[in-house]
């Protein structure tokens, strides 16, 4: 099988989860390149992704895993990025005989955020992880207040921005209301079109890994 790692910026952003599957299900087919189905009435394309960004968000490392017995990373990136729609593009291809469940896997995001007046709140940005930190959160009994600073896992200012490495996966601290939040506290007006995914992240019992790096471990 095949994990590959695509951006999605431009219009693509505000294409949800749900069509983005649908993009890469035709951008696949237009490919010719063998595809494992389901069995069953209604076959479906056996493709995996990792887990949404909130709608307006860019990313650099969005990863799918699909069942074929194409066997050329390189040759897949070149095909891939030859068929996919404007705002889609393919960086990398790993070969796996084993599914390497990168969904489930993955523990923490990077982000970084455009924001000019970042350096002159340096200090108080690499706190936030530090202090208590509520951010309102939807249950099904209504909102309720949660101290999310421990999902923060650092937290840098610069010249250019904010570099932010939050929890992701089954724990998940969502960026975009962090980014409300940051609004709030220190009168900065983040907007989602501000903010892209660097990298998602697994913890492999030692420290962060990327999941390139995580992939070229799998057989």
């Amino acid at each position: 099988m095949l994990s590959f790692g695509f951006s999605k910026k431009d219009d693509a952003v505000f294409i949800p989860h749900i069509d983005i599957m649908r993009a890469l299900h035709r951008t696949l087919r237009r490919m010719s390149i063998p595809l494992d189905y389901s069995k069953g009435f209604n076959p479906h394309m056996l493709i995996n992704l990792s887990q949404p960004l909130p709608l307006g968000v860019a990313s650099a490392d969005e990863w799918a895993t699909i069942q074929t017995d194409f066997g050329d990373p390189n040759a897949f990136v070149t095909l891939f990025n030859a068929n996919c729609p404007p705002g889609l593009a393919c960086n990398e291809c790993h070969y796996t005989t084993q599914k390497p469940n990168i969904a489930g896997n993955v523990t923490a995001s990077e982000y970084f955020i455009r924001c000019q007046e970042a350096l002159s709140i340096a200090s108080e940005i690499a706190d936030i992880g530090s202090r208590p930190l509520f951010i309102s959160t939807r249950t099904k009994t209504g909102d309720v207040d949660k101290d999310v600073s421990s999902l923060v896992y650092t937290a840098i200012a610069s010249e250019d921005g904010i570099s932010l490495r939050l929890a992701f996966g089954n724990i998940n601290l969502r960026i975009d209301k962090l980014s409300e939040k940051l609004n709030e506290l220190f009168g900065l007006e983040i907007a989602l079109s501000d903010i892209v995914r660097t990298k998602q992240m697994i913890f492999d019992g030692k420290g962060f890994i990327s999941v390139s790096d995580f992939l070229k471990g799998v057989q």
